[in-house]
């Protein structure tokens, strides 16, 4: 039996390499063989049943890495058919369950996951990868429960939590939202998290909370994108000065920061700089022409400037461009406006 599996394995392995440049790329064909003759040597220098398990895992592992998926899932499933044991059976279905999640088959691998479940019923990392199938199939009912699960077995779980908070940030329950993401260990914040976390303050009209929270995670992590969060947020709450200061940090850090360029010349325009707000606008153009955001503003300066024509003429390149229902209807407002004067 074990030569027959061998001879099975050599097979994907020839398959496999005479693929690679199509898989990936990297390796040459003396590599290719130098690979061959290694693994070959493992296998017939294998001592007993378990050097040679090894050996099929360790080939199973490679398959996965290099998205050779079918190859990686025949081992595993003949592994599993050598009766191994419990601990052994388990990895081998979640490492199954991993496959398919890659390949998107998320009914398959909530199978194979709820095999290592049956095996292993209080095993939160088993639990994990079922909430997160149930979340890539938006079945978010489904995945609150997995997450719950996991804290009733662990209370100081931050992975569940932030995937709770997830959850309900989904349905824009952020009061609930918030209430996990605040539980987490603040060494395990991050952008993605901080970002959420100011926009759910935001939507319950707790501007300060979210200013407080971006101000204390930039202070150890700067970054372009936060500091333009930032300077939102001064803005809502009429600190144009604030703003105007977080944005010329976040173009000082990432100089290709389209948005802050916009907010600059929106604060330079307001503030009666038309020259600053025009350099700001240039620098927003170069980066990206193809904004509506970038025409109304230039149609607001054309016009303050007493150049109708030219007002008219970016208004209705905004309108062109708007590629959302409300920024369309904003555009095609100032266009008609501007049509209608003399």
């Amino acid at each position: 039996m074990n030569k027959i599996f061998a001879a099975i394995i050599f097979m994907f392995v020839f398959a496999f390499f005479a693929d690679a440049r199509y898989i990936e790329n990297v390796m040459s064909d003396e590599e290719i063989m130098s690979k061959i003759n290694e693994m070959s040597v493992k296998l017939e220098g294998a001592k007993n049943k378990k050097e040679q398990t090894e050996f099929y895992e360790e080939f199973a592992r490679m398959f996965f890495l290099s998205g050779a998926y079918d190859a990686a899932t025949n081992i595993y499933k003949r592994l599993l058919e050598s009766n191994p044991p419990k601990k052994k059976k388990a990895e081998y279905y979640i490492k199954l369950g991993d496959i398919e999640a890659e390949k998107k088959s998320y009914n398959t691998s909530l199978d194979y996951y709820n095999s290592a479940l049956a095996l292993y019923k209080k095993n939160n990392d088993i639990k994990k990868k079922i909430g997160d199938m149930f979340l890539e199939s938006n079945l978010y009912g489904l995945a609150e429960q997995s997450f719950k699960d996991i804290l009733a077995n662990d209370k100081n779980s931050d992975y569940a939590k932030r995937k709770l908070g997830d959850i309900y940030y989904s349905r824009t329950i952020y009061s609930k939202a918030l209430e996990y993401y605040e539980s987490i260990n603040r060494t395990y914040y991050d952008k993605e998290l901080i970002i959420r976390m100011a926009a759910g303050y935001k939507s319950l009209n707790n501007l300060d909370k979210a200013v407080q929270l971006v101000n204390d995670y930039i202070n150890i992590n700067p970054d372009s994108d936060l500091y333009l969060l930032l300077g939102s947020l001064y803005s809502g709450l009429g600190k144009l000065e604030e703003a105007k200061e977080q944005y010329l940090i976040s173009i000082s850090i990432d100089p290709s920061n389209f948005s802050s360029y916009v907010y600059l010349a929106a604060i330079y325009l307001d503030d009666g700089d038309i020259q600053k707000a025009e350099e700001m606008l240039d620098k927003a153009n170069l980066i990206n022409s193809y904004t509506a955001a970038v025409d109304m503003m230039y149609a607001r300066i054309a016009y303050k400037k007493g150049r109708l024509y030219e007002a008219r003429r970016y208004a209705a390149n905004a309108v062109l461009k708007s590629k959302t229902p409300f920024v369309k209807q904003q555009a095609q407002r100032m266009q008609d406006y501007f049509n209608k004067e003399k």
